[in-house]
């Protein structure tokens, strides 16, 4: 079967439709990480920075760069080519900001909304990029291009597509943005056409894709990250952006920097993108995991919006509970979440948009493939692996699960 990223969808993207739960749902910056025992320590509060967080970029284009890119966007041209930057050449980029005139080859596997807008806006700033895509998403790429509508703007970008990664020619950098359940068949397709230093960055959802990876691709070629965008494909050939947050985090799988996640870094800040170099990326992964599987997991199995869940005492109960649990499993694998996690994402929950729903939830009700195996299910497999109870994820998972089998 082939890989999957996003299906069409047949409404508008709006901010109750297709806002994913783990970002502008809930409004937490990537920043908030909330806080552990070194935060509690140093006083900071819930939304400060977190210390694995080495640079934040502001939101937005340039000043000026909209203007000046507007005609060639609607046009579908590509912009003048600048030179390429090798992603070894990273340490010397990120300090003298070099990347204003660099650019990388850039892959993008997975065409849908995530990596439809963060290839389209490389794209847009003169990076070389091809997304591989399937069916009518792939025709309409080749045909006419990519269009991208992020705040309340249309861009025409011209972009190459292919069906295979094989096709794609050398690259820098491969953006890895199938679904969970596609991980194998598209790695499949992508390892062998993986060659030189290029590096392959991760923005899947769960905690288990590093680990997928560094399997088949090998530790040195695999990079951490952690998305709270808010996309989808609105038709073939359309991508549309539309939530309160655009923020991606990434870095070393093992911790630290490095020169090709310093060069990565700032051709992404050089396209604009709302962009964090984590020192933690793991952690950053966990974070956003925490606050995800539980609310994936109730509103999947409620079919029903944020709005209804909270407004119900006794979900809320299950929920505090669903949040304890993953953080319980977090620790055991070594991770720092603060015993009081629970309390600080249900008072997060309680502040966000009423007719919010998750990306899980909407699957089950298109009766589309679903993501069961790498949410839940993740804290299922982890918690039997490090001995930790989970019994009220036992028991969703299960229904779940029954429920999976009918489509």
């Amino acid at each position: 079967m082939p890989y999957r990223t996003d299906p069409p969808i047949s409404e508008p993207i709006t901010c109750s439709h297709r806002q994913i739960e783990e970002s502008a749902a809930l409004q937490m910056p990537i920043t908030a990480r909330w806080t552990g025992a070194a935060s509690a320590r140093h006083g900071r509060s819930a939304y400060e920075a977190s210390p694995s967080v080495t640079r934040t970029l502001s939101n937005g284009v340039r000043a000026g760069c909209q203007t000046k890119n507007a005609a060639r966007d609607r046009a579908g041209v590509l912009p003048a080519r600048r030179p390429r930057v090798s992603i070894l050449q990273g340490a010397a980029v990120g300090r003298h900001g070099a990347a204003e005139g660099a650019r990388m080859r850039i892959t993008v596997m997975g065409a849908g909304g995530v990596g439809g807008y963060y290839g389209g806006m490389l794209a847009r700033a003169g990076n070389e990029v091809t997304f591989v895509a399937r069916g009518a998403h792939l025709e309409a790429l080749r045909a006419r291009g990519l269009e991208l509508r992020t705040q309340g703007e249309t861009h025409r970008v011209a972009v190459r597509a292919v069906a295979d990664p094989g096709e794609a020619g050398p690259m820098d950098l491969a953006l890895f943005t199938v679904k969970t359940y596609d991980t194998a068949t598209a790695l499949d397709a992508l390892a062998p056409a993986i060659a030189g230093d290029a590096a392959v960055l991760t923005l899947q959802n769960g905690v288990e894709s590093v680990d997928q990876l560094t399997a088949r691709l090998g530790a040195s070629r695999v990079l951490a990250g952690v998305t709270y965008v808010a996309a989808g494909i609105a038709e073939p050939g359309i991508v549309a952006e539309n939530g309160f947050s655009r923020k991606i985090a990434f870095g070393e799988p093992g911790g630290g920097s490095s020169s090709r996640v310093e060069a990565i870094f700032a051709v992404m800040k050089a396209a604009g993108l709302d962009v964090e170099l984590s020192t933690n990326a793991r952690q950053a992964i966990w974070d956003k995991f925490v606050l995800v599987a539980p609310h994936a997991t109730i509103s999947a199995l409620c079919q029903t919006p944020i709005g209804i869940t909270r407004e119900t005492p006794e979900a809320m109960a299950l929920y505090h509970s669903m949040v304890g649990e993953v953080a319980a499993v977090g620790r055991a694998a070594g991770f720092t979440i603060p015993q009081d996690e629970p309390d600080r994402i249900v008072a997060n929950f309680m502040g966000a948009p009423p007719g919010q729903t998750s990306s899980l939830q909407r699957d089950y009700a298109n009766k589309r493939r679903v993501e069961l195996e790498y949410l839940p299910g993740s804290v299922v497999r982890l918690a039997k692996q490090h001995g930790v109870a989970v019994p009220r994820f036992e028991a969703l998972y299960a229904v779940l699960k029954v429920q999976a089998r009918q489509f």
